[in-house]
């Protein structure tokens, strides 16, 4: 009511398939979704129609690629073999407590930020130092947060005059546009010195390298050769990237401590299922399966999807 916003909410599994499957057509995010999350532009969670097409179709594309994934594995192991594991083995020895969200947006940022960018920002280390941009992504993602339950002309207002959770939102834009500003900028020049040659198969490749070297033919309305939709882009991966995955796993572990049983079952799945990590055993990890799918359906990192029809 406050928000000034017409909103019907449901849960039912029957309605839920009809606006997210079978008619999917006629639910784009619509305008009041798009004011709310303006501050994304054009990435593939603000926009619809063809435009969405592209997104979700090169997306796709980048991440089912062989030498992305490669990365993918090879950036997380590292991560946690160099950033995660000695924090963890260091607090043990020390008997100091860790904020598990926090080492988990850590870890999540630094690997999302890698394989989007190839740019390492280095927040996960013993030192734990202060985090310019993991602040930047909190300032956006509460601003955007409260956008749905105030009214438009209220959150306009404060933007405008720069005080609130709009003002850590306007900051934390700020962060980012310089950052990613930086490193797009060195990315253009590194693909110009190396022409044709930049990637070959079987080497990493990133999100950023990605768009900016793709064949526009195949996509009618995406814009490589723009900044600005380059860095809505990957800003919008970015934040999804960040804040879903480091909430699932901070849910994840606190119910594996409130039930030992369970942790053990997915114990003693691992050791017998998969001694050494290969990615292509994971289908045999059932029980872990099960216990993430639990956790997402208790505690779900997006527990709500915002749509609106586009005919009664």
């Amino acid at each position: 009511y406050l928000s000034g916003m017409d909103i019907l909410l449901t849960v039912d599994p029957v309605n839920i398939h009809y606006i997210l499957s079978s008619n999917f057509a006629n639910y784009p995010k619509g305008m009041e979704f798009k004011k709310i999350f303006e501050v994304v532009g054009d990435s593939i969670f603000n926009v619809d129609s063809g435009l969405w097409e592209d997104m979700r179709n090169s997306s796709h594309a980048i991440f089912s690629h062989q030498d992305f994934q490669r990365f993918w594995v090879s950036t997380s192991v590292n991560k946690l073999r160099q950033g995660l594991v000695p924090i963890i083995e260091n607090a043990a020895d020390k008997n100091i407590l860790v904020d598990l969200q926090d080492l988990f947006q850590r870890f999540l940022f630094d690997t999302s930020l890698i394989l989007m960018t190839g740019y390492d920002p280095k927040c996960l280390s013993i030192e734990m130092p202060k985090v310019e941009f993991g602040d930047a992504v909190d300032g956006v993602s509460d601003g955007v947060f409260y956008r749905h339950v105030k009214p438009v002309f209220l959150w306009r207002l404060q933007y405008w005059i720069g005080v609130g959770v709009e003002k850590r939102l306007k900051r934390g834009l700020a962060v980012f546009d310089q950052l990613l500003e930086k490193i797009i900028t060195a990315k253009r020049e590194e693909i110009k010195s190396l022409g044709t040659q930049h990637h070959s198969r079987g080497e990493a490749i990133d999100v950023l390298t990605y768009y900016m070297t793709m064949d526009t033919t195949e996509y009618k309305y995406l814009k490589p050769s723009d900044d600005k939709f380059i860095k809505d882009t990957i800003l919008g991966f970015l934040i999804a990237a960040r804040d879903t995955t480091s909430s699932a796993l901070t849910w994840f572990f606190w119910l594996l401590s409130k039930n030992p049983e369970a942790m053990n079952k997915i114990r003693q799945e691992v050791n017998k299922k998969m001694p050494r990590f290969d990615p292509a055993d994971l289908d045999k990890l059932v029980y872990l399966h099960g216990a993430v799918c639990e956790t997402l359906r208790l505690y779900p990192p997006v527990p709500f999807n915002h749509k609106s029809p586009a005919k009664p």
